[in-house]
């Protein structure tokens, strides 16, 4: 009989999440210093899946808090080992997240899903999240100079730690001021990207981003889920 665990991670298993991570995603770079840092980090609780002992998948999730100061669940890089897909871990992942973050005090859950990513469209609407409909083109920034006008940051701006990389998000608004203060942030900060999702339709934000150096790197949906 095959014998499944979803359990939290440990330090100690920051080597075989690096080795799932590198399965699943293998156009990417692995930094095990970032997977190392996630797993410490007091906001962040790691699930991992053991099949028979092996782990064979694994979700991070951690908190922020929304514009209206909500306190707010991220979930974040579902990945299941390919050899053992279609067994609903998944699911059950998503599932242990969620209760991880509710017993947080999280209000609210997101998680943020590529458009051609059916796979995971279909756990997240299993575990009972609702699609937002609009179409967001995720653009990030590895740092760019000192804006040279003073305006207020109409976004927010949210410091996160995750298994690919550390950043900001830039949320809520896209102005021209607001771009220009995330990619200096993140370049003060010595951290490697800023990023904004940004409407497929709000041609000013997009515009304002390309001539700033973002670069398109996607294009996503949000799940949103309530926890209380």
């Amino acid at each position: 009989m095959d014998l499944v665990r979803i359990e939290p991670a440990t330090i100690a298993d920051a080597e075989e999440i690096s080795s799932v991570k590198q399965r699943v995603w293998p156009e990417e770079i692995t930094d095990p210093r970032n997977i190392r840092a996630t797993l410490t980090h007091f906001e962040h609780a790691v699930i991992t899946a053991r099949w028979n002992g092996n782990l064979v998948g694994f979700v991070d999730g951690f908190m922020t808090k929304s514009a209206a100061g909500l306190k707010r669940w991220e979930v974040d890089l579902l990945a299941v080992h390919p050899d053992y897909r279609g067994r609903r871990l998944g699911t059950r992942l998503v599932e242990a997240s969620l209760a991880a973050g509710a017993e947080k005090g999280a209000q609210i859950a997101r998680g943020l899903v590529r458009l051609d990513n059916a796979a995971s469209q279909r756990v997240f609407a299993g575990c009972g999240f609702s699609l937002r409909p609009q179409e967001l083109a995720l653009y990030v920034s590895t740092g760019n100079d000192e804006p040279k006008e003073r305006e207020p940051v109409e976004g927010c701006l949210i410091e996160v730690q995750t298994f690919s990389y550390q950043g900001l998000w830039l949320e809520e608004n896209f102005t021209m001021f607001s771009l220009a203060a995330a990619g200096f942030a993140c370049r003060l900060r010595k951290l490697d990207l800023a990023g904004a999702l940004i409407a497929s339709g709000d041609a000013a934000a997009t515009e304002a981003a390309q001539s700033l150096g973002y670069e398109r790197v996607g294009n996503y949906q949000w799940w949103v889920k309530d926890l209380v």
